[in-house]
């Protein structure tokens, strides 16, 4: 849940100092999906509703590391990252851009826990063990969880520089963004 909510209040509250986002939380099918703590995140449109967006951020889930992909997630996201200006990862949602080839020959990182998991499962990607976030060009993948709202603070630093980022540290009540090559 959080892959998915800490990313979105830092984009909703940068937005209250100046930036312009518009978030939408798709799935593959436009239906509501289970997350990992019992509760429902729910869709506000398919995958293949979309245009081409700004940012995909794809979150990581309890089961993505050790079952194969259902056929309609690869489509989705596929479909979703194929025109989009910025893609990134939460979590172990490194795995399925990893799945799709995106991260071939790339600097990536995943959780902690599941790093050896995804070295062998993806020998093409250059995994960065211990890192908070990475970014290699228009790609940026992330470590566990609340280096999610790292990773979006970094975006709102880069789209629309450090004063929006520490308005919306401070309106979080949040520690400053830590920098992506601290240590897990």
């Amino acid at each position: 849940m959080i892959d998915v909510a800490g990313p979105a209040d830092v984009f909703h509250h940068a937005n209250a100092f100046g930036a312009r986002y518009d978030t939408v939380l798709v799935s593959s099918d436009g239906r509501a999906k289970r997350a990992s703590n019992g509760h429902y995140l729910t869709a506000e449109a398919a995958a293949g509703e979309t245009g081409v967006l700004d940012t995909v951020i794809v979150p990581g889930a309890y089961g993505m590391v050790s079952k194969p992909f259902e056929e309609g997630l690869v489509e989705a996201v596929s479909h979703l990252t194929n025109d989009a200006g910025r893609i990134a990862s939460v979590c172990t949602g490194a795995f399925l851009l990893a799945h799709g080839g995106l991260l071939n020959y790339r600097n990536a990182t995943t959780h902690w826990t599941q790093v050896e998991r995804f070295r062998r499962s993806y020998p093409l990607v250059h995994v960065v063990p211990d890192a908070l976030f990475v970014q290699d060009g228009s790609i940026i993948t992330s470590a566990g969880i609340s280096s999610g709202v790292d990773l979006a603070l970094f975006m709102v630093e880069e789209d629309y520089g450090p004063d929006v980022a520490r308005a919306v540290v401070r309106q979080m009540v949040i520690f400053n963004q830590r920098p992506g090559g601290q240590s897990q």
